[in-house]
């Protein structure tokens, strides 16, 4: 059974998932106990399989990251995830937009970010990144 639960406070290298190579270049480093970030885990039975992380605070907060395990991969556990954290961000009365910056390279995560309804805020910045925004 597939199911989306907060992680509470398992952080960092304690995440059991496998990245394919070049997704690793992409994917920011585990955020390390930080105050103000919401996790998720995506779970299929008792399987971590993907991960999100939100850091800000509303009205606008951020995606910081989001993977899914190597082997879950193209199987549409991202969008699942995704739109899990979206809805449960949407339940919050507070946060009222969403955004997430994606390297100009990662095709792959621009594609996902924009099938989901993100739209690209402005050409790339200084660090080559592009900023995608979603109004909740």
């Amino acid at each position: 059974m597939l199911s989306v639960r907060a992680l509470g406070d398992l952080v960092g290298e304690e995440f059991p998932l496998r990245l394919l190579e070049e997704q690793r270049q992409f994917l920011a480093k585990p955020s390390i106990r930080e105050r103000g970030i919401q996790r998720w885990g995506l779970w299929l039975d008792e399987k971590l399989i993907g991960i999100a992380e939100v850091v800000g605070r509303p009205p606008l907060v951020w995606i910081a990251r989001i993977a899914i395990d190597a082997e879950y991969q193209r199987c549409g556990y991202g969008k699942k995830l995704l739109n899990a954290v979206i809805e449960a961000l949407r339940r919050s009365a507070r946060t009222r937009e969403v955004r997430a910056a994606v390297h100009v390279k990662n095709t792959t995560a621009r594609s996902f970010f924009e099938k989901a309804g993100f739209r690209p805020l402005a050409d790339q910045d200084a660090t080559g990144e592009l900023v995608y925004t979603l109004f909740l």
